[in-house]
C-alpha cells in the first residue's frame, strides 16, 4: 500500500508543483489584456526554477502568435522582464537570451526597444563575460540605424556610466551621440536622444547642433529639444535665435522656446512680450 502511495504522488508531482503555474492567467490568451497584465507582475516568491523557465519562454512569444496586440504582448513582456531583473541571481543565460530576442526582428519594434532599456540593469547584475557581452551589445545598437534603437542604447550608456563610471567614459558617450547627430542614416527620435545625452558630456558640441538644426529645416520635434537644450546650455548671444521661435506661429516650438528663455542665462521678461 505504502508503494502504492508513493507512485501515486511520483505521478502526480509535476501537477502539484507545476500545475498552477501551467495555468497561470499570464498564458492564458483567452484572457483580455487588463487580467494577463495583472498577473504580469510576479512576486518573489513564485520565482521557482520551473516557473522562471516558462516565463523565459514566454519573452520569445511571437506577436502574431498572441491574441493581444504587438503593444500589449511587449508590455507584458516588459513587466516579466523587471520581474526576472529583481531576482537576486539572474538565471543563467539570460543575458545571451535578450540580445537573441533582440536581433530576431520577429519579436516586434516595440519590445525589442524594451529590450535595449533593460540592458544597463542587466549590465549591473552580472559580472565576467555576460557583462562584457552586454556592454558590447549596447556599444552596437548605440550605432544602429533601425528606428530609435542608437537613441535608446545612448540613454543606456549614459545611465550606465552613471551606476558604473567604471565601464564607460564621458568621452566614449560623447563621441557616439555626435555620430548620430550627424548621421544622416539615424532616424530623428535617435537623434533627440543623443542630443540630450551630449548635454551632459559634451555641452560645446550640444550647443553647436543645438544652434545648426535652429537655423536649419529641421523637424519640428528636433527644434523642441534643441531649444530645451539650449536652455540648459546656451550663451546670452542665443537669446535672439530663441526669441524668434518664441513667437512662432507653431504652438510648441513657442512654448518651447518660452521655456528656454525663463531660464537664469537669458533673464527675460516673458510677461512684457507676450
Amino acid at each position: 500500500m505504502r508503494q502504492l502511495v508513493i507512485i501515486f504522488i511520483l505521478i502526480q508531482l509535476p501537477n502539484i508543483c507545476f500545475g498552477e503555474h501551467a495555468k497561470h492567467p499570464l498564458f492564458d490568451h483567452n484572457l483580455n489584456y487588463d487580467e494577463r497584465a495583472r498577473a504580469s507582475y510576479i512576486s518573489s516568491e513564485q520565482l521557482i526554477l520551473d516557473f522562471v523557465q516558462q516565463l523565459i519562454g514566454f519573452l520569445g512569444q511571437i506577436p502574431t502568435q498572441d491574441k493581444n496586440q504587438e503593444d500589449e504582448l511587449a508590455s507584458l513582456k516588459n513587466n516579466v522582464t523587471d520581474s526576472l531583473l529583481r531576482m537576486d541571481v539572474l538565471p543563467a543565460g539570460f543575458t545571451n537570451t535578450l540580445i537573441s530576442l533582440f536581433e530576431d526582428t520577429h519579436q516586434g519594434v516595440i519590445w525589442r526597444e524594451y529590450i535595449v532599456q533593460k540592458i544597463p540593469e542587466v549590465i549591473g547584475k552580472v559580472q565576467g563575460d555576460d557583462r562584457k557581452t552586454a556592454l558590447g551589445f549596447l556599444r552596437k545598437v548605440s550605432e544602429s540605424t533601425d528606428y530609435a534603437y542608437a537613441g535608446t542604447a545612448l540613454i543606456g550608456l549614459d545611465r550606465l556610466y552613471g551606476s558604473h563610471p567604471d565601464l564607460i567614459s564621458p568621452d566614449e558617450i560623447a563621441r557616439r551621440a555626435r555620430a548620430v547627430l550627424i548621421s544622416e542614416q539615424h532616424s530623428e527620435a535617435s537623434k533627440i536622444s543623443a542630443l540630450q545625452v551630449l548635454a551632459s558630456h559634451d555641452a560645446p558640441a550640444a550647443l553647436t547642433h543645438s544652434r545648426s538644426f535652429l537655423q536649419g529645416q529641421s523637424p519640428v520635434m528636433l527644434k523642441i529639444s534643441a531649444l530645451a537644450t539650449l536652455g540648459v546650455v546656451g550663451k546670452t548671444e542665443d537669446r535672439t535665435l530663441i526669441e524668434r521661435y518664441a513667437k512662432s506661429p507653431e504652438f510648441r516650438l513657442r512654448t518651447a522656446a518660452r521655456a528656454a528663455l525663463r531660464q537664469p542665462v537669458f533673464k527675460v521678461n516673458l510677461r512684457a512680450n507676450e
